[in-house]
């Protein structure tokens, strides 16, 4: 049996953030290890966290992998691989670094191969002469290496084992190829991977094609030392995934925070990201303190992109062409259903719709269906869009014909509250135009009231929060995950680091917060 132990509880130092998290490809570096160990023939495979351990076991999806804890990570990597040994019971172990994301399955099943063919101490892969990782090494030595100390890893060992070692050529640079910087993953990254442009360019078409918002998020000005440079983006969609870079994970936070609040309000901001004190002179710049081990300042600005509202017009008599008329002036993205509607009788639509399935449709809060088919196939239609989650639904007929449908709908187990007739606001309209100009009215009417009233809910739902100690980085209290107490008083971290700061000075930081 051979268990593979992944050593993936570092700091990242050199790196500026939490690297097992960087995305690479649609995937983390970590999730590229952990598909190549787990596609390969090891037995068992144990992951050794450490650093950002909370924040890492809440992103990666592990699978039959288990994790263990090293507390004692800050002192090296010996002890990440004493805390993956002592968690497995196998004749051997593989020991994987987490920062080569590129080593194939097919590569360690070839030190696998070797190992369970000649049995030696050691295996280790060579790539054009040069000696790479992951290695194997047998239990035979696990004494030894739980005897380490320091930064250091397996070879510091096997000088006295030289006989035992076994090198297998491979075919594969990954097994030499370190990701411990920035440039180094910036080398490494193929033309259309995580973060280049035309990944960029895929997620916003992606994000625009099933109209959802997003925000752009860019560095316009960064001063060193700082991983990021000007030009550099990222965009954040609803749920706060980030595609491309914006800088460590401190900096990540930070714009994921005001890129959603961006979202909510509809403006754009300009934020000032600095360790020290951010600068907050500028008119319509938000100064934002960092927590960033080398310091830096980011100029970001961030900019919401939401999606034109969504007329939905069913019918395509004189009502109806007026309407898509009007909701185009008004920059509404406008679909048009009809079974016989086409490109040159309705030029101005955005879409063409031919099948009556309003539920296929990318339907939400700032989407609005007006009916207007006089009578054609006004039952069908509105028994649809009843099941939609649009926010506005609207039947163009007179009052003596809508009796008559709403009564039908009901009595065929329909909700009908949601149904809207006569259409539009009550402005004496006479004829096709003005009659949708009144349906357009009550339905811009609608939005506006709808946003003044959640403005106010979102501020007053503003979590508390508190102000980190070491870095001055502001922490929502709900959500902390580090915490410490001092004298009957409870702080609040942004990260493991500062935490363990404090704890070893609580009387020198104490008075900051």
């Amino acid at each position: 049996m051979i268990s593979a132990v992944i050593l993936a509880a570092g700091e990242a130092v050199r790196f500026g953030q939490c690297k097992q998290l960087m995305p690479l490809g649609g995937k983390t570096l970590l999730e590229h290890v952990l598909d190549s160990v787990g596609g390969s023939q090891v037995d068992d495979v144990v992951v050794v966290l450490g650093a950002n351990a909370d924040e890492i076991r809440r992103r990666i999806d592990f699978g039959s992998a288990r994790v263990v804890i090293n507390p004692d990570y800050a002192n090296g990597m010996s002890t990440s691989i004493q805390a993956g040994l002592r968690a497995v019971d196998a004749e051997a172990a593989m020991i994987v670094l987490a920062d080569q994301p590129f080593v194939t399955s097919q590569t360690l099943n070839l030190l696998i191969d070797e190992y369970r063919r000649t049995r030696p101490g050691v295996v280790i892969p060579t790539y054009n002469g040069f000696r790479g990782n992951p290695v194997i090494a047998d239990r035979s030595l696990f004494a030894e290496m739980m005897n380490l100390r320091g930064d250091v890893g397996c070879r510091a060992i096997f000088g006295d084992h030289a006989e035992s070692i076994v090198k297998v050529a491979v075919d594969d640079r990954g097994v030499v190829t370190d990701i411990d910087t920035r440039e180094d993953l910036d080398r490494v990254i193929p033309s259309g991977s995580e973060g280049s442009p035309a990944d960029l360019l895929q997620t916003m078409v992606d994000l625009r094609r099933r109209r959802q918002p997003f925000a752009m998020a860019t560095i316009v000005r960064a001063e060193r030392p700082t991983s990021s440079k000007p030009g550099d983006k990222a965009i954040i969609a609803p749920d706060g995934t980030l595609t491309g870079w914006i800088g460590g994970s401190c900096a990540h936070d930070i714009v994921v925070r005001h890129a959603l609040e961006s979202l909510e309000t509809g403006a754009p901001r300009f934020l000032t990201l600095s360790s020290t004190s951010p600068d907050t002179n500028r008119q319509g710049v938000i100064g934002v303190p960092m927590q960033c081990y080398s310091g830096g300042v980011l100029d970001v600005f961030i900019e919401p992109s939401l999606p034109a509202p969504h007329m939905v017009v069913v019918g395509t008599e004189t009502v109806a062409r007026a309407l898509v008329r009007i909701s185009k002036t008004l920059q509404f993205h406008v679909t048009v259903v009809d079974p016989l509607a086409t490109r040159e009788s309705a030029p101005e639509a955005d879409e063409i719709v031919n099948q009556l399935a309003l539920q296929a449709l990318p339907l939400g809060e700032e989407s609005f269906i007006v009916i207007a088919t006089h009578g054609r196939y006004d039952e069908e239609a509105l028994e649809q869009a009843a099941c939609t989650s649009a926010s506005y639904i609207a039947l163009v007929a007179s009052p003596r014909r809508a009796g008559v449908v709403l009564e039908q709908l009901r009595d065929r187990g329909v909700s009908v509250d949601r149904i809207k007739s006569p259409a539009g606001l009550d402005i004496g309209a006479q004829g096709a135009e003005e009659i949708a100009l009144s349906i357009v009215a009550e339905i811009v009417q609608q939005r506006r009231a709808a946003r003044s009233v959640a403005a106010p809910a979102v501020t007053a739902a503003a979590p508390a929060e508190a102000v980190d100690p070491i870095c001055q980085m502001t922490v929502t209290i709900a959500d902390a995950r580090y915490t410490a107490e001092h004298e009957g008083r409870r702080y609040y971290f942004c990260c493991a680091h500062c935490q363990r700061t404090f704890e070893k000075e609580p009387q020198r930081y104490a008075h900051v917060a």
